[in-house]
């Protein structure tokens, strides 16, 4: 359908000046998810001339941001769509007729599928007109909220949407039971009738090498008692020992027993007495009485980590900080920081400035080498979240400000594939260096300048592949890494792990590079594709060189070979002993690799835990337009990680990405779990990528209440329901501890972070609602919140009418949840005659 010209058209005008304010004002709609019947998505821009005088339709072009590809496709005369870079297009007006005032263009175009969110829509558009090429100026675009009909998809595809019905049903289900006295849940609490009389000369009991714990211990229970406890050598009140625990085999294990006499806290290492010590500030209310208690406690799995991505869309030191502080309070362990990507460098090296002088900084023209925009960032450099980074400063604080909660740090830095930040930075610093006539210019030069290779990665870029065949790629990674090796060594922390990405290089990448042929040749490899074993041989070495161990994303673990014909990926032989550690992501269902986790560990690969299907938190809670997020991978409530069966995950598989049951065909002929590759399973992560991470709100909102749940899985004991071959038992007991979960979240960890900080602006569910026998009943998925409608269908605000039970209310009834601050979640409505 070629574009529609509304009202009448004027002759072609020269191009409005650049420096005026734009009278273009921009609206966007999705028409259609099922365009012509086919798994194609069918959009309109509407272009309006809100000004006085003609608008000149060339001479100019609209930059907007779309994660889809769009297409190129015949749009009228002097106009089309062009990709630019990335999620990065544009469209470029040439020669078509002038807008008059008032008049209005809409220009419709397809993309590949889906679009069934609010931010789905395009954003960050800006101008640029051919008159000032470098300058692009920011233009709002409006969003035209998404309809029902346009949600639709092609017949057998599920529809989005919840409905308040929906959601009242899936409520009511799970249900609530009494809150837990600690969480994650221990291994054993037995809890006494009476409450612990602290001693007016309390104080706390700790030799000297156990000073960092001690000062924490003060810190807790300086409220508590109404003052600062003395931290003294001998004396009564907590002791902090050293020691084993009985009956527990980890380092992490920690004893507490808090009898009338005193509390004493016993752990091997220093990290179980912070574990402890983490314990005891929940079982002890700030203002409230301490129960006599014992309790033997020991998380499950060694590795309990959280990934965050910075490098799409950067998030502030004091964020991270919020993070880790969130992190210790749930005794996760290990901060997988993703570093860089093709969007962005986020930590500075000094003998090589160009990574955060161009590859930390998304911007358009303005004189100055930057990446172009993404994920919205819009044309101005130096905004954040688009453009930042850590100064070395900043890095080495958040490095000791996580040792210190015996969190450790594993940096990302991806190669060879998503490198396009660090890539371009190099090329800047090469053309600097050249024109300034230094002979070492190419020294960290990161592609062949005459590589011919021909490819697009998933994220659409085409120049974003390190080279294997350049020495000076070696060079680039081993000063790299000597510099963050040396930044942590003097926050005092340990570098043990380096994760080297190794994910999505796409097909193409080296095939029409020189340097790689030569490399091909050299090492006698069969070709191209023997170039990725080549090039983790060689960083694997390098890291071992340093006392580094090596990780990466499943690729570095997977050979590729054919199966019938057909591509096909197993474990790779060569790695399987060199001790590299596999984070696995791939568990999508119909992909073909639903079991490549037990797969790999079976293997005998280090494997940590990370699908997508429970675990990464950018995937929208539910599919509601206004819930923001990814899904390609699913929609990720608070329950999908409290549901995870990490040693058997194909067993709670039940549902794909879109929603619909499974066929239990899918899984005939998958590995399982052997008991030689359960002890291969490092832990779990959660991961959070930042695509959408566009404020620290976001990240707030799509990190808590889902880190409780991830904490529960990485440090519980295995629950009951996972292991009971009785189906509607397992049910039962499932639905049972979800209420306990739920319940404690609701009522305990949600108000404790209200009342206590770090701030987080987490999620707040949406309610669900029924109508039965004319009366409207409301109901939520946590507890802890109070209900407040109205009845004219306009959100419901903080003095609202509080709803307490099932009423009969006539009109347009719209509820919302709120927090004890005052905070609102996403209404639900329903309308009455």
């Amino acid at each position: 359908m070629n574009p529609l010209w509304l009202l009448a058209t004027v002759p072609v005008l020269a191009a409005p000046a650049p420096n005026a304010s734009p009278s273009l004002a921009v609206r966007w709609e999705l028409l259609s998810n099922r365009d012509q019947g086919q798994e194609k998505v069918r959009m309109a821009f509407h272009l309006r001339n809100s000004g006085k005088e003609p608008w000149a339709m060339e001479g100019w072009s609209l930059y907007f941001h779309f994660a889809m590809a769009a297409h190129k496709e015949p749009l009228a005369s002097g106009l089309r769509i062009e990709h630019v870079s990335g999620d990065l297009f544009r469209l470029r007006a040439q020669g078509a007729p002038a807008l008059a005032p008032g008049q209005i263009l809409r220009v419709e175009f397809t993309s590949d599928p889906w679009v069934i969110k609010q931010s789905d829509a395009p954003s960050g558009a800006f101008l640029v007109f051919d008159s000032a090429p470098a300058k692009g100026q920011p233009l709002a675009l409006e969003i035209t909220p998404l309809t029902s009909q346009a949600l639709e998809r092609p017949a057998g595809q599920r529809t989005p949407g919840i409905s308040p019905e929906q959601r009242y049903a899936e409520n009511a289900r799970q249900g609530h039971q009494a809150p837990a006295d600690l969480l994650p849940t221990p291994v054993s609490l037995s809890l006494g009738q009476g409450t612990f009389k602290p001693a007016a000369d309390f104080q706390v009991v700790a030799e000297s090498s156990l000073a960092q714990e001690a000062q924490l211990a003060a810190d807790i229970l300086q409220p508590r008692l109404g003052r600062r406890p003395v931290v003294a050598a001998q004396g009564h009140g907590l002791v902090l020992a050293l020691g084993a625990v009985p009956g527990q085999t980890s380092p992490e294990a920690y004893q507490l027993s808090v009898r009338e006499g005193g509390l004493r806290l016993t752990a091997p290492s220093p990290a179980g007495l912070f574990y402890g010590l983490q314990s005891l500030q929940r079982l002890w209310p700030s203002k409230g009485s301490l129960r006599l208690l014992e309790l033997t406690d020991a998380p499950r799995f060694a590795y309990r980590g959280f990934m965050l991505d910075v490098a799409r869309n950067f998030q502030s030191k004091e964020a991270m900080l919020r993070v880790l502080d969130l992190m210790a309070r749930l005794k996760l362990n290990t901060l997988h920081f993703h570093l860089t990507d093709d969007e962005g460098w986020r930590v500075e090296i000094p003998s090589l400035p160009e990574l955060t002088q161009v590859g930390s900084q998304r911007g358009f023209g303005n004189g100055t080498a930057t990446l172009p925009p993404a994920w919205g960032s819009g044309p101005e450099a130096g905004k954040a979240p688009g453009s930042g980074f850590y100064s070395r400063k900043d890095f080495i604080e958040i490095l000791r400000y996580a040792t210190a909660r015996h969190i450790e740090v594993i940096p990302e830095i991806e190669m060879p594939g998503h490198a396009r930040a660090a890539v371009q930075s190099m090329k800047e610093r090469t053309r600097r260096l050249q024109a300034a006539g230094d002979p070492g210019a190419a020294a960290f030069l990161l592609q062949d300048p005459g590589d011919q290779s021909k490819y697009t990665s998933v994220q659409l870029y085409s120049d974003n592949v390190m080279d294997p065949g350049m020495p000076s790629t070696f060079a680039f990674i081993e000063r790299v890494v000597d510099e963050v090796q040396s930044q942590f060594k003097e926050a005092g922390a340990p570098l043990r792990t380096l994760h080297m990405g190794g994910d999505e290089l796409p097909g193409g990448a080296w095939t029409g590079s020189p340097a790689s042929l030569r490399r091909v040749a050299e090492a006698k490899l069969k070709g191209p594709d023997d170039l990725w074993y080549d090039f983790y041989d060689r960083v694997q070495t390098l890291l071992q060189r340093r006392g580094i161990a090596t990780a990466g994303w499943e690729e570095i673990a997977l050979r590729r070979t054919t199966l019938d014909g057909q591509p096909h990926n197993i474990p790779n032989p060569d790695f399987a002993t060199r001790n590299l550690r596999s984070y696995v992501w791939n568990n999508m269902i119909g992909w073909g690799a639903e079991d490549l986790a037990y797969r790999l560990a079976n293997a005998g690969y280090p494997v940590v835990l990370c699908p997508v299907s429970n675990l990464y938190f950018d995937m929208a809670y539910d599919p509601d337009p206004r819930e923001a997020g990814y899904y390609w991978g699913g929609f990720n409530d608070l329950d999908k990680p409290f549901r995870f069966i990490p040693l058997d995950y194909l067993r709670n598989t039940t549902e794909d990405r879109l929603g619909a049951p499974v066929d239990p065909k899918v899984f005939v002929g998958k590995d399982r779990l052997t008991a030689y590759g359960a002890e291969c399973i490092a832990g779990i992560q959660g991961c959070l990528w930042s695509e959408t991470l566009t404020s620290p709100e976001r990240l707030d909102y799509q990190l808590v209440p889902k880190l409780f749940a991830l904490a529960e899985r990485a440090w519980a004991p295995n629950p009951a329901w996972a292991t009971e071959p009785d189906a509607a038992k397992a049910e039962a007991q499932y639905q049972a501890a979800w209420g306990t979960f739920a319940s404690t979240v609701g009522l305990k960890e949600l108000p404790r972070l209200d009342a206590e900080g770090p701030t987080f602006r987490y999620h707040i569910p949406t309610p669900g609602l029924k109508v039965e026998q004319g009366l409207i009943y409301a109901n939520l998925q946590v507890p802890g919140f109070t209900l407040r409608y109205t009845t004219d269908g306009s959100e419901p605000g903080p003095t609202s009418p509080v709803w307490s039970a099932p009423v009969s209310l006539h009109g347009t009834i719209r509820v919302a949840a709120f927090n004890a601050k005052g905070r609102r979640g996403l209404s639900s409505s329903v309308t009455m005659p």
